[in-house]
């Protein structure tokens, strides 16, 4: 039986169980109870709780306690701290339980087991504060041994999608997908010029007029420039030709904290744009480490493919010379040094101003792939899977796991409905992607590439099941058809086309909401 109840917690001791974050699909459904979030008595609980026999009354504090599953009758303990905090303990399969007191006809007392919701309506109070670091042009293939504090914060310290994909491998196209979570047939940013977006449609403008205070520094949108970014409160290039991209970027976090003090009742959310390892690789680490010699790992097994006759011919006329390709491995693993320092910069200044742990929800993530001689290319734009797999990482503690793995399809249209549901925000308009806090999965994702102004790249789109296929048709027809278990570095295409898979390319090609991929 279900009644809607409001209960009011105490503040949620931080040193509880850490069996809380076993899952990223448990956290998602016991993050109303779970121990490492705090909840002031200011803000009480909204949702639905069920019991065994009867609904729990309203307006009632909690005591929590834990419960032993598999037998008959719940066996209960309550658990309390000398400081008057509760922790709130998981149970080994997930569920977290309550107790409260019913007053009965006739004035007796009844205990009631609430179980903890699984009703699709969430609630967080209070809303995390947001933070977005976007590197620009990082592959994920190789990359990710040059961040190591990258790789401690969010890889030890959250979760990693190893299946993280960018929808449009280009950068304007990917970042309004970013700010959308729509495609770029939705978006209508197909090029890269970001002058008629519409930032209407975007987490920025819901998160502001939600009460946010929202930041943006570094790169914004290909011919609109940082300053002219709308519903951004604070705004800053965090750049200039005559000191280094880290000396800019932190003076930028540090100004942005310094005001978003001035709003402390408010939440904050910060995208902070680094444009490296961009080209022309000029931004270089103020401590730099060697490179690793370009070779296996690093070096791709698809390196300068020797029979390209699978390949579109487009890809078959492209050549180049070895020594490019080692250049541009080698200026591309610098300039992620150079990123992996401005991230400690923005990292220490979030603990500077005590803004982390689990009131933080944070997203790492590069706005497209890039090809080190894949099939004997360069750069992006391309149908491979180096050109649009990217890093991918979410770190939120107590909602997401801490040094897991997650092996969902996750893709950059999955940011902004991560952020509404984190933030109990209801978008007006309809989002394509999926929220990362739930335990959805996608079977394939939807890959498009719709610029007419790159004549050596012809338009495609692509069926993408990681790990099972791949499957590319060009606008002229030609199709490359891989079995990525038989052949994961796609050396092989069979050249047949496919009616089934062409028929959810085509399916998906205008979709929009809950309908795409």
């Amino acid at each position: 039986m279900h009644s809607k109840s409001r209960i009011p917690f105490l503040l949620g001791g931080l040193a509880a169980t850490a069996a809380v974050t076993a899952s990223l699909a448990t956290a998602a459904t016991t993050k109303r109870f779970d121990s490492t979030v705090t909840l002031a008595k200011k803000h009480p609980f909204h949702g639905h709780v069920s019991s065994r026999k009867d609904a729990c009354e309203r307006h009632r504090k909690v005591k929590v306690f834990s419960v032993q599953p598999g037998r008959d009758e719940l066996s209960c303990k309550t658990r309390t701290n000398r400081k008057g905090k509760w922790s709130i303990p998981s149970t080994a399969n997930g569920d977290v339980y309550a107790k409260v007191k019913r007053r009965e006809r006739g004035g007796a007392d009844t205990t009631l087991i609430c179980r903890s919701d699984r009703s699709p309506r969430r609630h967080f109070d209070p809303k995390p504060n947001i933070l977005i670091f976007l590197t620009d042009d990082q592959r994920a293939r190789g990359s990710m041994i040059e961040m190591p504090t990258v790789r401690r914060v969010f890889g030890r310290g959250g979760t990693e999608f190893t299946n993280g994909y960018e929808t449009t491998p280009q950068c304007c196209p990917s970042r309004s997908s970013i700010f959308s979570g729509q495609y770029a047939h939705n978006t209508g940013i197909v090029v890269n010029d970001g002058s008629t977006f519409n930032a209407k449609d975007t987490w920025e403008r819901y998160l502001h007029r939600n009460g946010y205070f929202t930041g943006l520094i570094g790169k914004y949108l290909n011919t609109v420039p940082t300053d002219d970014a709308p519903y951004f409160d604070f705004t800053d290039i965090g750049g200039n030709t005559s000191e280094p991209e880290q000396v800019t970027m932190a003076r930028a976090v540090n100004e942005f904290f310094r005001q978003a003090e001035v709003h402390d009742s408010q939440p904050w959310a910060l995208e902070v744009g680094s444009r490296s390892p961009h080209f022309p690789w000029d931004s270089q680490p103020d401590d730099p480490r060697p490179v690793p010699v370009f070779k296996a790992p690093f070096k791709p097994a698809s390196f300068q493919e020797a029979d390209r006759t699978d390949k579109h011919p487009s890809v078959q006329k492209r050549s180049y010379s070895d020594q490019t390709f080692v250049d541009q491995y080698h200026g591309q693993q610098l300039e992620t040094q150079t990123a992996d320092e401005e991230f400690s910069q923005v990292w220490e200044t979030i603990k500077d101003h005590r803004e982390g742990g689990g009131k933080l929800l944070g997203f790492f993530l590069s706005d497209n792939g890039y090809a080190w001689g894949d099939h004997g290319l360069w750069g992006k734009g391309e149908p491979y899977l180096e050109h649009s797999e990217v890093p991918f990482y979410v770190r939120w503690p107590g909602h997401v796991a801490a040094s897991a793995k997650d092996a969902r399809i996750a893709a950059n249209i999955d940011i902004a409905p991560t952020i509404y549901d984190a933030a109990g925000i209801k978008p007006g308009y309809s989002v394509d992607g999926m929220s990362l806090l739930r335990d959805r999965q996608r079977p394939w994702l939807l890959l498009e590439y719709l610029n007419p102004d790159t004549p050596a790249i012809p338009r495609w789109r692509a069926f993408l099941a990681p790990g099972k296929r791949e499957y590319i048709q060009w606008e002229d027809g030609f199709v490359e058809d891989y079995d990525l278990r038989r052949d994961p570095n796609q050396m092989d295409a069979r050249n047949l086309a496919d009616p089934t898979i062409a028929a959810k390319i085509e399916a998906a090609k205008n979709c929009r909401g809950a309908d795409c991929p």
